[in-house]
């Protein structure tokens, strides 16, 4: 029903504008012969309905069409909470990313550079605290994904580090404590998209709950938001992504 309707505003649509294109183009001084004639009629016919389905082609394209539902799974129920050790990458270092064709929010591998690899930051307990907000804009909806976390380290090879953080762009692997089915949910990847900058710097020595620890966070930019929320990272099961996930700390 759907497409015959579409026909009919086509062949509808085809023939005033080939109506039009005749009479401008075959009226005037009777210049034209009777064949002319004909020939611009169909030529108009031809160019109007081309016009018409891709008018009807543009119009029915709809961003955000839901194409399933959600479930809750009683057997295996969400968790709350990521393991507290992750992993920070240079995003330059990163030479290239694998979607699922199928799901644009699934990451199936992660291509280090030659002698490049992702860096691990140990924590305790909930020192690391990624977060995703959604971002409403005027005319496209984004994202922010930030990750906070503590150092408990001064040595002066810690300091180095922090301090060549400030000017890079990262991302970061997490790991949470939901691991869903068969891992398909345990390892997020937040910045993968524009990566996470330098956000905030602090330590206060006197603070009793954190010892005096740094406290470090890398945020996406105003100006360089994500189109996503944090993607997945999982390939075929548990095993074979907790290796793909180990290889990424191999240089």
């Amino acid at each position: 029903m759907k497409n015959r309707l579409k026909n009919i505003v086509s062949l509808i649509t085809a023939i005033v504008f080939a109506f039009l294109f005749a009479g401008l183009v075959g009226g005037g001084d009777g210049a034209l012969t009777a064949s002319l004639f004909v020939t611009s009629l169909v030529a108009s016919f031809v160019l109007a309905q081309s016009y018409t389905k891709a008018s009807i082609r543009k119009m029915s394209f709809v961003c955000g069409a839901l194409t399933a539902g959600f479930t809750v799974d009683c057997e295996n129920p969400l968790a709350s909470g990521i393991n507290s050790t992750f992993r920070i990458a240079n995003k330059a270092d990163i030479e290239s990313v694998t979607y699922d064709p199928a799901n644009a929010m699934l990451c199936t591998d992660i291509t280090m550079k030659t002698g490049k690899r992702f860096w691990t930051f140990e924590g305790q307990l909930q020192s690391t605290e990624p977060k995703v907000n959604g971002v409403k804009g005027k005319y496209i909806n984004q994202f922010e994904h930030s990750v906070s976390f503590l150092v408990f380290n001064l040595s002066p090879a810690t300091k180095l580090q922090l301090l060549n953080l400030k000017d890079g762009n990262y991302v970061c692997l997490i790991e949470n404590n939901y691991t869903g089915t068969d891992g398909n949910a345990k390892y997020e990847v937040y910045g993968l998209g524009s990566g996470l900058k330098f956000e905030n710097f602090e330590r206060n020595v006197q603070d009793a709950e954190t010892l005096g620890a740094f406290k470090i966070e890398l945020k996406t930019q105003e100006y360089a938001r994500e189109s996503k929320p944090a993607v997945t990272f999982f390939d075929t099961d548990l095993a074979t992504t907790e290796a793909a996930v180990l290889a990424l700390d191999v240089p």
